[in-house]
């Protein structure tokens, strides 16, 4: 009887990312790795799982679209799959400008209803993101009355083609005025044919045996660019026809009402074709319905990460008396929607006696922009400035070590970064924008400053080198952060009820 309830405890997944789980290039974010993480954790618990991505693979030798089987870390373990030649391509902002063709290309939906016949009874498919399918491919729900469909809304894709909400690349989106602002939303519109090309590459390479890590892999795509910066420079010393004088496009033109029927549609198609729809924070989920999803259609579920458990094994947590500098970290990306431009700023024109306070761990991966520029010559001014050319799972802790209080300052709503996660696990407080879900580890204001308030920063760290903020406070009304094993748990709960499937498999 207890091996039969244990058989029957047991489910089949099938989960969907643009991007799959152990991607060697890294693409995805923490997405990716929350993936790869949660499906270890599925496993060692005895459930099937299987995998599909798409959007990111293109075969030159065909225009069929179809799935092929992949290889990943699990081996045999995990099936893995992925779709070639997808009509959609991935990440979003490499199909910004395809609204139209996303709700009406139907190629793709047929494939995916027999690879999931073929492959299939699942008890759960779960998407977590929406990107690099066309939107009719994603209405399958009614083909399979059997199984729990579950969205997991990481980021924006589904009120946002750009994802995140991020307007020009420059402020935070708070109302898309019925499309108009999308319509001249990106600073710099992507080449989709380049953008096939360079996957298409990719695969062929990668079907050759010549992976993405190695140095032939990297030799060949540097030749591919040099030779079409060349073919390029040739192209423009033909002679080129007399310019047509088009009037320049007006924002709120035709174009706003594609933008905004897509919002529309991709609200009810989500709402219509998944049980449950799940926000990674209760921030998300409050943005998700400012934009138009129904409040009761919404739940909130934590992520968990392997650094959740560390949390309950912290002895000692950070305090700080302010004979000895305060030890402040920001990990992350050099990125202007992270808040690390913004971050350098508030540095810059922090008062020298407050920043003679202060030490600096900063570990973010020099992109070539002027961030590690600005850093050095902030070196005199700060008691010290240690910066790390970015950091990995296995070196955090070495990057985090002697932190008092970490630094989240994202200018978007930030769904719920890994990074503050990461700090928080450690039992090392922080500061965040009152922009995103970070907020949320903490949930107390006297640890949040209004995004991008450069002196409401100094503020906060100001109070703490004076001793008017206890970092122990910050603990007072915290929220631990979800093991994967807590963060399975809850899912599980989400997956019934079990229709049984796996068991009738068998």
């Amino acid at each position: 009887m207890g091996e039969q309830t244990a058989r029957q405890a047991q489910v089949r997944i099938i989960f969907y990312n643009w991007v799959q789980f152990d991607d060697p290039e890294k693409r995805g974010g923490g997405v990716t790795l929350y993936q790869r993480n949660l499906i270890e954790a599925l496993l060692a618990e005895g459930h099937e799982v299987l995998f599909l991505s798409s959007g990111i693979a293109y075969n030159l030798l065909t225009k069929r679209s179809y799935i092929r089987r992949t290889r990943n870390i699990f081996g045999a373990r995990c099936k893995s799959f992925e779709l070639v030649n997808s009509p959609i391509l991935a990440p979003s902002h490499n199909s910004f400008d395809t609204a139209n063709a996303s709700f009406n290309d139907t190629r793709i939906r047929p494939i995916l209803l027999d690879f999931l016949r073929k492959h299939g009874p699942f008890d759960v498919v779960h998407f977590n993101n929406l990107e690099g399918l066309p939107l009719a491919a994603i209405d399958i729900k009614q083909e399979f009355p059997d199984t729990r469909f579950v969205f997991s809304a990481h980021n924006y894709f589904a009120v946002c083609p750009q994802v995140n909400l991020w307007q020009n690349e420059a402020r935070n989106c708070v109302d898309f005025e019925g499309g108009r602002k999308c319509v001249t939303c990106l600073v710099t519109r992507p080449n989709q044919t380049e953008e096939r090309l360079a996957n298409a590459l990719a695969f062929h390479l990668k079907c050759l045996g010549i992976l993405p890590e190695t140095p032939l892999f990297r030799s060949i795509f540097h030749l591919a660019r040099l030779g079409h910066r060349v073919v390029s420079s040739l192209i423009g010393l033909l002679p080129k026809p007399a310019p047509t004088q088009v009037a320049p496009r007006p924002p709120g033109d035709n174009a706003a009402p594609a933008f905004a029927q897509r919002r529309a549609c991709l609200i009810r198609l989500v709402e219509e074709s998944f049980d449950t729809i799940l926000a990674v924070s209760a921030r998300t989920r409050t943005v998700l319905t400012r934009f138009g999803f129904s409040p009761e259609r919404v739940e909130i579920s934590y992520i968990g990460t392997r650094h959740g458990q560390l949390f309950s094994t912290v002895t000692q947590r950070p305090t700080y008396e302010n004979t000895r500098p305060l030890r402040v970290a920001y990990l992350g990306y050099m990125r202007a929607d992270k808040g690390f431009w913004f971050l350098l700023d508030a540095l810059e024109a922090m008062p020298a006696p407050l920043a003679a306070q202060i030490e600096l761990v900063i570990a973010a991966r020099d992109t070539g922009k002027g961030g590690k520029a600005r850093l050095d010559a902030l070196a005199p001014k700060f008691r010290k400035i240690n910066h790390f050319d970015g950091y990995t799972q296995e070196s955090i802790g070495t990057v985090l070590q002697n932190t008092d209080i970490g630094i989240v300052p994202p200018l978007w709503e930030d769904n719920l970064p890994q990074v503050a996660i990461e700090i928080v696990s450690r039992g090392i407080p922080i500061l965040t924008s009152d922009a995103g879900g970070a907020q949320e580890l903490g949930n107390n204001p006297a640890f949040t400053f209004a995004s991008g308030s450069v002196d409401a920063l100094h503020d906060r760290l100001e109070q703490i080198l004076e001793g008017r903020l206890d970092l122990s406070d910050f603990w007072q009304q915290s929220m631990a952060p979800k093991s994967m094993q807590e963060h399975l748990a809850d899912l599980m709960q989400h997956y019934q009820p079990a229709s049984g499937v796996a068991a009738a498999a068998e």
